[in-house]
């Protein structure tokens, strides 16, 4: 399990490249390189969360080509788009996995795509915001850098004193995006999860295993 250090390392990570203009990054490498302890450590942190990032996405993967593959479709649009499913429509529509009749909905049609609207029932907004958030980890990491660089009125190039001053400033901020984090893992991966098991298309015929391992 990811615990809060690991996971501030590799918002703190994030963080310092844009501080730094990306010179972090490069700093980062070259102390991972010769092998200091710091480095070495940011750098694992950076892969497990990045992990945790890719096996979500993993498992939406998967679906592509199976019977929830309009599904796992809408899923990996939602995750490429530069904006959260946060559009909502009042007026009479369908729930696009229900067919519910809605008089508000969540608008998840893809920006350009010609083809049917995607609307679905409020209830998954909660699904659709963490799997966003999931995909769009760093650029919310580095989005709120920046807003933290404006709004503080960062001028000064001594980069470690910049960086030494986000930690400071930004440890609620590291706290409660660990928090978020987890939560919406969990609750995006228990859901796929558990629609897989109730929607799945499952063969009825299966083959007995101890028969299959010994067919004679």
């Amino acid at each position: 399990m990811l615990d809060e250090e690991e996971f501030a390392r590799f918002l703190h990570s994030k963080a310092y490249d844009v501080i730094s203009d990306g010179n972090f990054r490069k700093h980062l490498m070259q102390c991972r390189d010769r092998g200091d302890v710091w480095a070495v450590q940011m750098t694992s942190n950076q892969a497990k969360v990045n992990q945790e990032c890719r096996a979500v996405q993993s498992l939406l993967g998967n679906m592509l080509g199976t019977s929830d593959d309009s599904w796992a479709h809408i899923c990996r649009d939602v995750m490429s788009s530069a904006q959260p499913p946060t559009k909502v429509l009042a007026g009479y529509t369908t729930c696009f996995f229900t067919g519910e009749k809605l008089d508000c909905c969540i608008d998840l049609t893809k920006n350009g795509k010609k083809g049917r609207d995607v609307h679905v029932h409020l209830r998954f907004w909660h699904f659709f915001i963490f799997l966003w958030f999931i995909a769009k980890l760093e650029y919310i990491i580095r989005a709120c850098t920046k807003c933290w660089m404006e709004k503080a009125r960062r001028a000064e190039q001594d980069y470690t004193a910049l960086c030494e001053q986000f930690v400071e400033d930004n440890r609620d901020f590291t706290r409660n995006m660990y928090q978020v984090f987890l939560k919406a893992l969990d609750y995006v991966t228990q859901t796929v999860h558990l629609y897989k098991e109730e929607f799945q298309i499952q063969p009825v015929l299966k083959p007995d295993q101890e028969r299959a391992a010994n067919p004679e």
